[in-house]
């Protein structure tokens, strides 16, 4: 009983594979054409992880560069006020912080 399960389980199974792979190969062996692929689709055609593809450090990269030359060509535009020294300065310094952020996305806007 228990050789028979294990021939149920395994060895015909394994046989199976086996003559599927063979006969595929056969099948396949008729074709003689083979892709030449260039390297920019090998990259593109890598296996990647699922933990790879949702980290994807390249892209953060390249938009963090890209966010600070858009930040460096603002920062030239426009400058950053003085410090303010008044009574009033942690008013003051809210205001002009918000003044400046919305200059920043004007100029931003305007720059894109």
């Amino acid at each position: 009983m228990e050789e028979r399960l294990e021939r149920l389980a395994y060895r015909d199974k394994d046989h199976i594979e086996s003559s599927r792979h063979t006969i595929q190969e056969q099948y396949y062996s008729q074709f003689n054409f083979k892709p030449d692929i260039n390297a920019i689709s090998k990259q593109l055609g890598q296996a990647r992880t699922i933990h790879e593809l949702h980290i994807d450090t390249g892209r953060k990269e390249r938009f963090e560069s890209l966010m600070r030359a858009k930040q460096e060509a603002i920062d030239q535009v426009i400058p950053h006020p003085p410090p303010t020294t008044s009574t009033h300065a942690p008013r003051l310094q809210v205001l002009v912080e918000c003044l400046v952020c919305s200059r920043h996305v004007v100029a931003w806007c305007e720059w894109m």
